[in-house]
């Protein structure tokens, strides 16, 4: 404990009851008015999800297991999220717990880490049933890198992540 960042569902599943309270509305509607039709995503695509042996994945109903969105949709968010100046962004962004040396944090559901030679990290990665993906900022870069896959095993988001790693320190000036 007070060292190393973890992600865990029940943070972001809380997150969404408390803005359901907050605004009055279910999530998907917030979801809907706040990002998709501001930046709009053209939601509603079917994908087929693989399993860790290669097998289909069943179908999850989106209201339980998540979103699935296309890879523009995924780069519009990216770029507003890279975006500090919208306070909406600043704050996603602000650590609200932080490893001892305060190197890592979280902020509402990101890990944010300072990075050696200055700069931040901000990621997150995610998966359900036979999809898996991650997304890394580096604001001051202005460079945001997302993988998506439709495959799911207990090592693609952290596969994700590494290639994803990969292609920023290839990118560096």
């Amino acid at each position: 404990p007070g060292e190393a960042g973890a992600h865990s569902s029940a943070a972001p599943l809380q997150l969404n009851y408390v803005l359901e309270r907050i605004y009055g509305l279910p999530y998907d509607a917030i979801v809907r008015r706040e990002i998709e039709e501001p930046l709009r995503f053209t939601t509603g695509r079917d994908a087929t999800g693989y399993d860790a042996e290669g097998g289909q994945a069943a179908v999850l109903p989106r209201q339980h297991f998540g979103d699935r969105y296309s890879m523009a949709d995924m780069t519009k968010y990216a770029a507003r999220q890279l975006d500090e100046r919208d306070p909406a962004v600043a704050l996603s962004h602000k650590g609200s717990w932080f490893t001892l040396d305060r190197k890592t944090y979280v902020g509402l559901t990101w890990i944010v880490s300072e990075l050696p030679g200055g700069g931040r990290q901000i990621r997150y990665s995610g998966g359900t049933w036979g999809f898996s993906s991650a997304m890394l900022l580096f604001p001051e870069r202005r460079l945001a890198i997302i993988l998506m896959a439709n495959n799911a095993s207990d090592t693609a988001q952290d596969r994700l992540s590494a290639i994803a790693t990969q292609l920023a320190d290839a990118t560096k000036p």
